[in-house]
C-alpha cells in the first residue's frame, strides 16, 4: 500500500514508539514515561507527536508487560486514531524493537523507531526522517558533539580522543525501509553467539545491511534519563 502527500508517493509509514524501559536511572521509583511532564505524561507526549505528524500512517506502542494495563489506560484515555496496537516488549531494548516491527503485517512498507522518553520530537525531525528514506534505507536524527570525547580503557586512562568534527550524537527517530530492519532482526537472531546493539542503526550496521544516513536532529530532542532532564525537558515546553 502506498501513500500519496502532495508530490510524493510514499510507503506506508508506521511509528513504533518504545515504552518498555523501567526507568530505574531516574530513580522515581515509577517508569520513567509515567512521569508528569507539563500536566502530560512523557508516553503522551511522545505519542502525541506522532499521532499529530503528518508523515505518520500508523503507531505501533510496546509496552513493559508489567505496566501493559497501565499503557493501555492512558491509550484509552487519549483515543489515539493511529495508534493499532500495543503489544509487550523484550527484556532488551534490541527485543522490544523486535517485538514491534514484528507487529507490522505490511512487507513493503516504512518505519521509524521511536524512544517513548524522547518526548520533545518534533514535526520537522519526523517530516527529515521520513524524506531521507526516498533516497536511503536507513536514517538516524542525530546532532554534532558539541563536547570534546575521551577514549578511555579500563584502567581510566585516555588512549583516544577522536576527532569532534566527525562525531554526532544519536537520536530518535531512526527510519527504515522496514526489510531492511527485518532482516537486521533476523541476522541477530540467528546468529550463534549473542548480538546485543543499543539501537537499530547498530544491527543494520553490523550486518552491513545498508549505509546509514544521517538527518539533522533537534538539541530539544532529549531523551529523559535523569531527573534534571525532566527540568529541563519542563522549562523547554515553557519556551514553545
Amino acid at each position: 500500500m502506498t501513500i500519496v502527500r502532495g508530490l510524493f508517493e510514499l510507503r506506508k509509514v508506521f511509528a513504533v514508539i518504545l515504552a518498555s524501559g523501567t526507568g530505574q536511572r531516574m530513580g522515581a521509583g515509577v517508569p520513567k514515561q509515567f512521569l508528569s511532564l507539563a500536566g502530560r505524561t512523557i508516553l503522551e507526549h511522545a505519542l502525541d507527536a506522532f499521532e499529530a505528524s503528518a508523515h505518520v500512517d500508523e503507531m505501533i506502542l510496546v509496552a513493559h508487560p508489567d505496566t501493559e494495563e497501565r499503557t493501555r489506560h492512558i491509550v484509552r484515555r487519549n483515543r489515539y486514531t493511529k495508534l493499532r496496537r500495543v503489544v509487550p516488549g523484550g527484556e532488551t531494548r534490541q527485543q522490544s524493537s523486535k517485538a514491534g516491527i514484528d507487529a507490522i503485517a505490511e512487507e513493503d512498507a516504512w518505519v521509524l523507531i521511536h524512544d517513548a522518553a524522547r518526548p520533545l520530537v518534533s514535526e520537522a525531525v519526523i517530516a527529515r526522517c521520513v524524506s531521507a528514506l526516498h533516497q536511503h534505507k536507513a536514517v538516524s536524527a542525530a546532532i554534532p558533539a558539541t563536547d570534546t570525547v575521551f577514549e578511555v580503557n579500563d584502567s581510566g586512562r585516555i588512549d583516544a580522543i577522536p576527532d569532534r568534527a566527525r562525531l554526532w550524537r544519536a537520536q530518535t527517530p531512526q527510519a527504515f525501509h522496514l526489510q531492511v530492519l527485518r532482516r537486521a532482526h533476523q541476522l541477530a537472531m540467528a546468529t550463534q553467539a549473542p548480538v546485543l546493539a543499543s539501537d537499530d542503526c547498530s544491527l543494520v550496521l553490523r550486518f552491513q545491511l545498508a549505509p546509514v544516513h544521517v538527518v539533522e536532529g533537534d538539541v530539544r530532542n532529549l531523551k529523559v534519563t535523569y531527573p534534571a532532564d525532566l527540568a529541563l525537558a519542563e522549562r523547554l515546553l515553557t519556551l514553545q
